[in-house]
């Protein structure tokens, strides 16, 4: 017996890596995500060596009990179950430094997408505000007696004007679709997370409608396809390189002779539907403006949950703003 033993140990003492091999094969390592095949030798070796433990241990208990040792037999067992239960912990342990990791890896990606977000919201909003002041305008035209064709004719096509510029949701949907929701901290959804990309899926909708209103249609109806054509060149969107909106050029260059803009203009003074449309084209973007003014909210105080260290710099800032107001002297 004492010489099976030691052959048994001296042949557990080679690393053979051919065996080693061999005996990965079929095997599985608790990766923290579930079990998977061993990777390398080491973790080959690992899991060899706990199969001939359990080995060993099984034909000691074997032994013990044909011997009626009952003492050794009850400490054997007290060694098997508080292995287990170390075994259990460590594997708890590693799962939920696991999750711990890849949930911080989740609120990094979230509140990058929330800045991004909160950036072309900023966009959209002033964007909208203009197309909202346009309306009014081309109310305030129409009312007239005799209108200036130019400013009637801008006026009218800025007011029909949109932009869609999509949010960002492809980390979102992963953690939703994946069941990792809980991993993500609670102030976050205390705050109004998952409100935001609920809400959006009802906010895109009056873009949409936007996007078919007759107030668009009516208008882009009567005037003529070079100058809309001019209008968009030199009077219209302003975009980045990868034609993105991001607002309204800042000068409006419009080369259209003064015969045709009066005859556009007098068409649009003309029509009865132009002025129903536009009442309706005012719900619509008073209903986009007020939905991205909510957004902006949402995303200050989802940014300011998420990210506490940025938050508190900001209060600082705002402090220190503060205490240079106070300290100014009075020049009067």
């Amino acid at each position: 017996m004492d010489g099976e033993e030691v052959l048994c140990h001296s042949g557990a003492a080679k690393r053979n890596p051919e065996s080693m091999e061999s005996q990965g094969q079929g095997a599985r390592v608790d990766s923290g995500f579930g079990l998977r095949p061993p990777q390398n030798d080491a973790e080959i070796w690992a899991h060899r060596t706990n199969d001939e433990s359990r080995t060993m241990i099984l034909r000691r208990v074997i032994e013990h009990v044909k011997a009626q040792a009952w003492t050794a037999v009850f400490l054997d067992f007290v060694i098997v179950v508080v292995g287990v239960f170390i075994g259990i912990q460590v594997s708890n342990w590693n799962q939920h430094k696991a999750e711990a990791r890849l949930g911080r890896d989740y609120q990094g990606r979230i509140l990058a997408d929330l800045r991004a977000d909160h950036a072309t919201t900023k966009i959209q909003l002033d964007y909208y505000r203009i197309v909202l002041e346009n309306v009014f305008e081309t109310e305030r035209l129409l009312a007239l007696a005799e209108p200036e064709p130019r400013a009637l004719l801008i006026a009218a096509y800025r007011a029909s004007e949109l932009s869609k510029i999509p949010k960002n949701r492809a980390t979102w949907e992963q953690i939703v679709s994946s069941g990792h929701v809980g991993l993500l901290p609670k102030r976050a959804f205390d705050s109004g997370l998952a409100d935001y990309y609920k809400y959006n899926d009802a906010k895109n909708n009056s873009t949409d409608l936007l996007e078919v209103s007759p107030y668009r249609r009516t208008v882009r109806s009567i005037i003529p396809v070079r100058v809309q054509v001019l209008i968009r060149e030199g009077c219209s969107d302003q975009t980045d390189e990868i034609q993105v909106i991001t607002g309204f050029v800042a000068e409006c260059r419009l080369g259209v002779d003064d015969a045709t803009l009066e005859e556009i203009a007098a068409q649009l003074y003309a029509s009865p539907a132009l002025k129903a449309d536009l009442r309706y084209q005012l719900s619509l973007v008073i209903s986009v403006v007020n939905n991205e003014q909510g957004n902006i909210v949402l995303l200050d105080r989802l940014l300011d949950s998420l990210d506490a260290e940025g938050a508190r710099a900001r209060r600082g800032r705002e402090v220190k703003k503060a205490d240079v107001k106070e300290e100014l002297p009075d020049v009067r």
